[in-house]
């Protein structure tokens, strides 16, 4: 993927993702971010570009998990550490895409790509410290990087064709609780919320507090949300509001996994029983 320089300002533009340098006010009020994937979309944006992309149905948000603790996290790309929710089989968060703020978007397309993968919309201002968590390089583990983070909101697209996501769900992680020491005990009170922003429909996963509302400790956790029926172009926006008296509300490292839905494995692993049967017979 190419970068660029650009400002980070409040828009939703369509282009590929960029890199930008600027000093904006953080969770602390006094970190800088370094670099940022993509232009940034202020919270109210993220919320109202419902109906940008008509679909042909609307998708379906469940929550998948909360609170997934470490070294699932810490080890998200290390294959020999097992993964609770990672079910396509290798044992890796984000296979189909996945992204670590201000460093990378490995999986990343084009918006409106018929390849399938991750298209990135906007997100809000991005950072990264020395301070936050270690985390597997989201190019790959055992190789550490800090933990980035966007702040607020984060919306992506999903890109490909229909047969890609046919019978298919679309597994979805976000981690937090990555902030250094001096903010941790303000990391609290957070909430998370995944909503279909384009496409027919505005289906969304519902309010999930954030370690039950309670302070960070710095050891990330995973949260993972699972959308089925997805049509190509469908956006979705994953919110942290800024809780009062705390630190901002932020996304950090995200992955993106494709799975056969239940029904489906279960008939294809039916279909492989019965063919075998069959064979045995004649």
């Amino acid at each position: 993927m190419h970068f660029d320089h650009m400002n980070v300002r409040g828009s939703h533009s369509q282009s590929r993702a960029r890199v930008s340098y600027s000093k904006l006010t953080a969770p602390s009020n006094t970190m800088k971010n370094t670099s940022t994937i993509g232009p940034a979309l202020p919270l109210a944006v993220a919320s109202g570009i419902l109906g940008f992309a008509a679909s042909a149905s609307a998708a379906q948000i469940t929550v998948a998990g909360i609170d997934v603790p470490a070294p699932q996290t810490t080890e998200w790309k290390t294959s020999t550490t097992p993964k609770t929710f990672d079910i396509d089989g290798d044992n890796i968060y984000g296979s189909l895409a996945s992204i670590n703020f201000t460093i990378a978007f490995p999986g990343a397309q084009a918006l409106g790509s018929s390849t399938l993968g991750v298209g990135f919309v906007g997100s809000g201002p991005q950072f990264n410290q020395p301070e936050y968590a270690d985390i597997d390089k989201v190019t790959g583990g055992p190789v550490d990087e800090n933990a980035g983070l966007a702040l607020n909101t984060f919306t992506f697209e999903l890109t490909g064709t229909a047969e890609d996501y046919t019978g298919k769900t679309v597994r979805v992680g976000f981690m937090q609780d990555i902030l250094g020491a001096g903010e941790q005990p303000a990391d609290l009170g957070k909430t998370l919320e995944l909503t279909q922003v384009a496409g027919i429909g505005g289906g969304a996963s519902g309010i999930v507090p954030v370690r039950g509302l309670a302070a960070g400790d710095g050891v990330p956790e995973f949260y993972f949300f699972d959308i089925t029926g997805v049509v190509p172009g469908d956006r979705f926006t994953i919110n942290s509001p800024n809780p009062v008296g705390a630190v901002s509300g932020y996304i950090s490292a995200g992955s993106f996994d494709l799975i056969p839905e239940p029904s489906t494995a279960l008939a294809l692993v039916t279909g492989i029983g019965m063919l075998s049967m069959l064979r045995r017979r004649g």
